[in-house]
C-alpha cells in the first residue's frame, strides 16, 4: 500500500489551479443551457450532455482542490474519483456522437428489418466496448500507485479500445458526410432547414468525431509515458480542450433532434437519442 503522505496531485501532474478553475467556469454557461434544451426536446442526448457537464465540473473542482489542499492531494479516494470521472465522462460524448450519426443515417436510407437488426447489433457492440474501456480505466486508477505495472496494462487496454471506437466513429461520420452530399434533396424544405445543426449536421458530427480522435491519439501516443500524459502542457490542449469544444458543438441549434411526440413527423428519426 502507498504511504499515507503520498501526494497524488503531484503524481498525476496536477499543477495549475487557475487552469482548473477556468474550465469549471467555462462549463457553467452550457451546463445551465442544456437543462432548458432538455425541456424543449426531451432528448436522451441532451440528458447525456447535462450529466457530462456536471461530471466535468465536479472533476475539475476536485482537481483544483487537490492542487490547493495538501490533505486532499494525499487522499487516494479523490484521485480515483477524479480519474474515473474523466474516463466515464468522455464515453458519454462518444456515445452521443454515435447515436446522432445513426439518426441521420436513418434519414438517408429505407428502413428494413435487416438494417434495424444491423443497427441494433452495432449499437450494442459500441456500448459494450465503451463500458469495457471505462471499467479498465477505473481498474487502472485504483492500481495506479499500488501496482503501477498492472495499472499501465489496464490503461493501455482502455486507451486502445477508446481509440478503436473513435476511429470507427470518425469513419461513420465521413461516410455520413458523403451520403448527405450525394442526397442533398433529402434535406430540402424540411422543418428547421435553415438551422445550422440541420443544414451542416454531418459536418458538425465530423468535427466532433475528429476532436474525439485527437483526444484518443494523444492518449495512445503517451500511454507508455505517464509523465507526458499527465503533463498539463499537453493534457489541457489535447484532452480537456477537445472535450469542451465537443460539448459546445452539441449545442448547435437543430443538431440534436427532438423525440417523436403525438403524430408529428420528427426532423430526424429518434427513439432513445
Amino acid at each position: 500500500m502507498p504511504a499515507t503522505n503520498f501526494n497524488y496531485a503531484s503524481y498525476a501532474g496536477y499543477e495549475s489551479f487557475a487552469a482548473a478553475i477556468i474550465f469549471v467556469v467555462a462549463y457553467i454557461p452550457l451546463a445551465c443551457y442544456y437543462p432548458f434544451l432538455w425541456f424543449k426536446l426531451r432528448s436522451g442526448t441532451v440528458f447525456t450532455m447535462i450529466l457530462f457537464s456536471q461530471v466535468r465540473i465536479v472533476a475539475f473542482v476536485i482537481r483544483a482542490v487537490m492542487i490547493k489542499d495538501e490533505a486532499a492531494a494525499e487522499t487516494e479516494g479523490l484521485f480515483i474519483a477524479d480519474q474515473v470521472l474523466f474516463s466515464a465522462g468522455f464515453l458519454g460524448l462518444l456515445l452521443a456522437a454515435y447515436e446522432l450519426v445513426l439518426a441521420r443515417e436513418a434519414r438517408l436510407s429505407k428502413t428494413t428489418n435487416e438494417k434495424q437488426t444491423s443497427t441494433r447489433s452495432r449499437r450494442t457492440i459500441f456500448h459494450v466496448a465503451g463500458m469495457a474501456s471505462v471499467a479498465l480505466a477505473i481498474t487502472a486508477a485504483t492500481k495506479a500507485t499500488s501496482d503501477p505495472d498492472a495499472a499501465s496494462t489496464y490503461r493501455k487496454a482502455s486507451t486502445i479500445i477508446f481509440l478503436v471506437m473513435a476511429v470507427f466513429q470518425s469513419i461513420q461520420a465521413i461516410m455520413l458526410i458523403r451520403k448527405e452530399r450525394s442526397h442533398p434533396e433529402e434535406y430540402a424544405g424540411t422543418p428547421m432547414s435553415n438551422s445550422v445543426g440541420v443544414k451542416h449536421g454531418a459536418l458538425l458530427l465530423g468535427a466532433i468525431s475528429a476532436l474525439c480522435l485527437v483526444r484518443e491519439v494523444f492518449y495512445t501516443a503517451t500511454f507508455s509515458d505517464t509523465a507526458k500524459a499527465y503533463n498539463e502542457a499537453y493534457w489541457y490542449p489535447l484532452s480537456a480542450l477537445p472535450e469542451i469544444l465537443i460539448f459546445s458543438l452539441f449545442a448547435a441549434p437543430g443538431l440534436i433532434p427532438a423525440k417523436v411526440r403525438d403524430n408529428k413527423i420528427p426532423l430526424l428519426p429518434s427513439s432513445s437519442y
